[in-house]
């Protein structure tokens, strides 16, 4: 089967939950990384692995949280957005 013919006969259902289940990989993967730094007390690699949220409005107070991007570009996510991204692509992978 040539590669277009493959791609061509992709079902849809099935990239959803190959997307979901590679995504669900990276969290996983991504939380356990920020376990093991801590369980060996390498916090600094903990650090390296936060992203920045300042308040922007002045009264709110600036964080930092576990960055779960798996995207080539600079683009923070947090872990609300990729569980949303996990429940939304479960729902179209199993319509």
């Amino acid at each position: 089967m040539s590669e277009l013919s493959k791609i061509m006969s992709t079902d849809v259902e099935r990239l959803y939950m190959d997307q979901h289940d590679a995504l669900q990989d990276h969290v996983i993967d991504t939380l356990r990384g920020i376990i093991d730094d801590i369980t060996e007390r390498d916090y600094q690699s903990v650090y390296r692995k936060l992203a920045y949220s300042a308040a922007g409005d002045g009264y709110g107070s600036e964080n930092h949280f576990i960055n779960f991007n798996w995207t080539e570009k600079d683009d923070p996510t947090d872990i609300g957005e990729a569980i949303s991204t996990l429940m939304n692509l479960l729902e179209k992978g199993q319509q």
